[in-house]
C-alpha cells in the first residue's frame, strides 16, 4: 500500500498564491487510489512503498512544461539522474529554509494544524525525504501549477513567497510606528477625513474601485498603509456628525477622561434604557470622531473593541459597519471583518461581501469562508461553479445539514428542507432568503442583536416575525416611528377581528407583548381604514393604551394611537365616542401632542386635560395653583424646574389655607454614588464620561419611577455641562411618562391585569 503524505507547507502555498486549501485537499483525496495501485518496484523487493507527494511543489519555480504528467510513475522515478535528484533534493531545501523561517514569523491561525499534529507532518517529512527526492520532476511541479488556477510563476515568485508571509505579520511594524506629537493630538483627532497616517492620524479609507483592484491583484503588501494606522488615530475613529438633530457634542468630550475608565464603563453601559433622549446621547457620544481619553493609545484595541461590541449589543448595524470599515486590515480584527461580510450579504451588499470572501477563502478552512463562498457564487449566477465547490465542501467536512439543504433548493436540486431552527447562522438566513423561503419568528432568532437592523432587508419573512422584529426595531430606536407606521398598515388581516387581536393583552412574556401590541394595532388601523369590523372598535382602542401605559413603554407607540384617535373623532360613518372614554383619548391626546389643540369633543368631557398639553408646551413660562392641583401633580414641580417652567409670583399666604396634606410616593431613589460620580465628572468637564454614567444611574428603572428629585438633580448636572437640550427633553419624557401613569392609575386601578 502506498501512504500519501501532506507536508503542512500547504497553507502556506496556499494562502501566499491564491489557491484555496479547500482545493488543493481535494485533489490530494482524488489523488489516493492511483497511489494506492502503485506495483513495488523490484529494488525494494515487494515492500510497501511510501510515496511522499510535497504540495509545496505546487508552486512551480521554473516556467512550467506543455507536456507535464500529474503523478510520477514507480519506473520513471528509477530512471531519473542523479544530477536531477541533487537538484531536487536542493529545490526541497531551499522551500524547506523558507517555510522553516515562516513558522518563525508567521503568527498562529485558526484552522491550521497545529501542536502535536504539525510535529508529526514535519518529523515523516523528515523521515522521507532523502527516499523521496526523485520522485518528482520539474514538469510535474509545472503540470500541477497549471491545474491550480493556471499560477505562472517567474524567478522573482521565489522572493515574493517570503515577501508575502513576512508581511502578514506586521505587529512589530506596529509597534514601532512613530510616536504621536502630544501637542499635535487634538488636531489628529478633530480630522474628518478618513485617511490617518501613521504619524498625524491620517490614513487612506480604501473603499473605493482602485483599492478593489489593488487588493485583488497586489501582494499583501499593499495593505501595509493601513496596518500603520498609529494606536491615536486607530482609537479616535468615528461619524462626523451622528447626531445631526439632537444635542449637539463637541470633540473633546473624552480628552479630561481616563482611557482605562472609560474602557470599563462602557462595557457596563446598558445599551439602550427607559429615556429616548438618553439613548440618543449615548450614541452620540459613543460614535462620534472625537479626541481620545488620556492613556488611550496604550489599550487602544481595547477601547475600540469595547466601543463595537457596545454599539453591536444595541442593534446598531449601519453605524458599526461604518466603523468596521474603517479599521485597519489586522488580526485583531478578523471577527469583526466576517461580521461585515454577513452584513453585507444580508443588505445585498454582495458585490463588496464577495470581493472579501474571495480574499479570505484561500487563507482558511474556516467553514464560514468556504460556505459563503458558495452562496456568492449562487448570487453572481455561476451555478455550475457553485456545484462544483459545494460538492468540495462537502465532501470535505466543511458543510452543515442546513448548508447542506439550502445549497440544493437553491441549486434546484430539491424542493423542501427540514432545518433545525436552533442551529440556523446568518448565513443560512441569506440563502432562506434567496431560496424565497419564509423565515419565521423563531428563525429570525438567529440573527443577532448586531444584526438587527439588517431585518428590514429580508424579502421573505412571515408576518408574526415581522411583526415582532418592527416593534423591537421601534423600542431600540432602531426605526421610526413614521417606518413602524407604514410596516403595521401592510399587515392587516381582514380574516383576524380585532376582538381576536386584543385576546393577548395582559400576557407576561415580554416577546409575546411585542406581538400582540404590534398586532393589535396593525388591526385597529387595518379596521378604520377599511371602515369594516367596527364593533367595539372604541372600548378595544381605550384598553390598547391602557395596556401601553400599564407596560411603562406608552411613548413607543403613542403618536400612532394619537393620530388613530383623530382618525376616529373624524371618521363620518362611525357613531360619537363614548362619554365614558371621551376622557381618557383627552388625556392620551394632550400627552401625545402637546403642541396641538384639542379636539372640541375631548375639551367639554375633560376641561383638566388642557392643563397636561400646558405643562408639556414649549410656550408656558410659568404654571398655576390651579394646574397642579386639578391634576394632582405638586411632585413633578423638580422635572418643570428641569425644563424652564418656573413657580408663579403670587401671594403664597392666601393659597396655604385649608390646604390637604400630600401624599406622594417616594419613588425609586437614584443611588447617592451615581449621583457624587457625576457631580464630579461635571466638575472636571469629563463630558463623555458623565454621559456614560448618567446611562448607568438610569439603567433598571422606569422613568415615572425614578424620584422626581433625584432626576431633576441628574439633569441640573446636564445643564451644567452645557446639556441643555437633552436635560429638557429628557425631563418632557419623565412628565409624560409620570402624567400617564397617574391619570390612568386614578381611574383605571386594574383595569388592565
Amino acid at each position: 500500500m502506498s501512504r500519501l503524505t501532506v507536508k503542512s507547507h500547504t497553507i502556506f502555498a496556499s494562502a501566499t498564491f491564491g489557491v484555496p486549501a479547500i482545493w488543493i485537499l481535494a485533489l490530494c483525496m482524488l489523488a489516493m487510489p492511483a497511489f494506492a495501485q502503485t506495483e513495488p518496484s523490484g529494488e525494494n523487493d515487494g515492500a510497501s512503498i511510501e510515496t511522499t507527494i510535497d504540495l509545496t511543489k505546487l508552486v512551480p519555480l521554473a516556467e512550467p512544461a506543455d507536456n507535464a504528467s500529474l503523478l510520477v510513475s514507480e519506473d520513471k522515478a528509477a530512471e531519473q539522474t542523479a544530477g536531477q535528484n541533487q537538484q531536487t533534493a536542493g529545490t526541497d531545501t531551499v522551500i524547506d529554509e523558507i517555510v522553516a523561517e515562516l513558522d518563525e514569523t508567521q503568527p498562529e491561525q485558526p484552522g491550521l494544524n497545529q501542536g502535536g499534529a504539525s510535529d508529526d507532518i514535519a518529523s515523516n517529512d523528515a523521515g522521507n525525504s532523502g527516499k523521496n527526492t526523485g520522485q518528482s520532476s520539474q514538469a510535474d511541479s509545472d503540470a500541477d501549477a497549471t491545474i491550480f488556477g493556471q499560477i505562472k510563476t517567474s524567478d522573482n515568485d521565489t522572493s515574493n513567497l517570503v515577501s508575502n508571509e513576512e508581511a502578514v505579520d506586521l505587529t512589530e511594524l506596529a509597534n514601532t510606528a512613530p510616536a504621536i506629537d502630544e501637542d499635535n493630538q487634538s488636531q489628529t483627532a478633530l480630522e474628518t477625513d478618513d485617511n490617518v497616517s501613521a504619524s498625524t492620524g491620517e490614513a487612506e479609507d480604501n473603499t473605493g474601485p482602485e483599492t478593489v483592484e489593488t487588493v485583488a491583484n497586489t501582494q499583501p503588501t499593499a495593505r501595509i498603509g493601513r496596518r500603520e494606522l498609529s494606536n491615536i488615530g486607530l482609537v479616535s475613529i468615528g461619524l462626523a456628525d451622528p447626531n445631526p438633530t439632537g444635542q449637539q457634542l463637541n470633540s473633546l468630550i473624552w480628552q479630561e477622561s481616563d482611557a482605562d475608565d472609560i474602557a470599563e464603563l462602557v462595557t457596563i453601559t446598558p445599551a439602550y434604557g427607559p429615556s429616548a433622549e438618553m439613548n440618543r446621547l449615548l450614541l452620540s457620544a459613543l460614535l462620534r470622531q472625537a479626541v481620545p481619553p488620556q492613556g488611550a493609545a496604550k489599550i487602544a484595541d481595547s477601547m475600540v473593541d469595547a466601543r463595537l461590541s457596545w454599539l453591536a449589543e444595541a442593534g446598531q448595524s449601519d453605524a458599526l459597519a461604518q466603523l468596521i470599515r474603517k479599521l485597519p486590515d489586522d488580526e485583531a480584527w478578523k471577527e469583526w471583518r466576517r461580521w461585515l461580510v454577513e452584513y453585507d450579504l444580508l443588505t445585498s451588499n454582495d458585490a463588496e461581501a464577495c470581493r472579501q470572501v474571495e480574499l479570505a477563502v484561500g487563507d482558511t478552512l474556516e467553514p464560514f469562508w468556504h460556505q459563503a463562498q458558495v452562496v456568492c457564487q449562487i448570487l453572481l449566477g455561476d451555478n455550475l461553479l457553485a456545484g462544483f465547490t459545494a460538492d468540495i465542501v462537502q465532501a470535505s467536512g466543511l458543510a452543515d445539514p442546513e448548508f447542506s439543504q439550502l445549497v440544493d433548493v437553491l441549486l434546484g436540486r430539491r424542493d423542501e428542507v427540514d432545518l433545525d431552527d436552533s442551529a440556523l447562522k446568518p448565513l443560512h438566513l441569506v440563502m432562506m432568503d434567496a431560496a424565497h423561503l419564509e423565515i419565521s419568528q423563531t428563525q429570525l432568532a438567529a440573527l443577532p442583536a448586531s444584526l438587527l437592523q439588517t431585518r428590514m432587508s429580508l424579502r421573505y419573512v412571515q408576518r408574526d416575525a415581522q411583526l415582532s422584529s418592527g416593534f423591537q426595531s421601534l423600542a431600540m430606536g432602531l426605526s421610526t416611528r413614521d417606518q413602524m407606521t407604514g410596516l403595521l398598515r401592510a399587515l392587516y388581516q381582514p380574516e383576524q377581528s380585532i376582538i381576536q387581536a386584543a385576546a393577548g393583552i395582559g400576557a407576561e412574556d415580554s416577546a409575546l407583548n411585542s406581538l400582540v401590541r404590534s398586532n393589535l394595532y396593525a388591526q385597529l388601523s387595518g379596521a378604520l381604514n377599511s371602515g369594516t369590523d367596527n364593533n367595539d372598535f372604541d372600548m378595544l382602542l381605550a384598553e390598547a393604551i391602557r395596556f401601553e401605559v400599564e407596560l411603562g413603554q406608552a411613548d413607543l407607540l403613542m403618536p400612532l394611537y394619537a393620530s388613530m384617535m383623530a382618525q376616529r373623532l373624524a371618521a363620518e360613518n362611525l357613531p360619537e365616542v363614548d362619554v365614558e372614554l371621551r376622557s381618557d383619548f383627552a388625556v392620551w391626546s394632550a400627552i401625545a401632542a402637546p403642541d396641538q389643540p384639542l379636539d372640541s369633543v375631548l375639551l367639554a368631557a375633560y376641561p383638566d386635560a388642557d392643563h397636561y398639553r400646558a405643562l408639556l408646551g414649549t410656550s408656558l413660562e410659568n404654571w398655576t395653583v390651579d394646574m397642579l392641583a386639578n391634576i394632582d401633580g405638586w411632585d413633578w414641580l423638580p422635572l418643570l424646574q428641569a425644563r424652564g417652567i418656573q413657580a408663579p409670583e403670587i401671594d403664597y399666604s392666601s393659597v396655604v389655607t385649608g390646604l390637604e396634606p400630600l401624599r406622594i410616593s417616594g419613588g425609586e431613589q437614584i443611588h447617592p454614588l451615581h449621583i457624587g460620580a457625576l457631580q464630579q465628572a461635571a466638575s472636571e468637564q469629563k463630558v463623555g464620561e458623565a454621559i456614560l454614567l448618567a446611562a448607568n444611574a438610569l439603567k433598571g428603572h422606569r422613568l415615572e419611577q425614578i424620584r422626581a428629585t433625584d432626576l431633576a438633580q441628574i439633569l441640573a448636572i446636564f445643564s451644567s455641562m452645557g446639556l441643555d437640550e437633552s436635560a429638557r427633553r429628557i425631563a418632557g419624557e419623565a412628565l409624560q411618562a409620570r402624567m400617564l401613569s397617574g391619570y390612568f392609575g386614578m381611574n383605571h386601578q386594574g383595569a388592565v391585569r
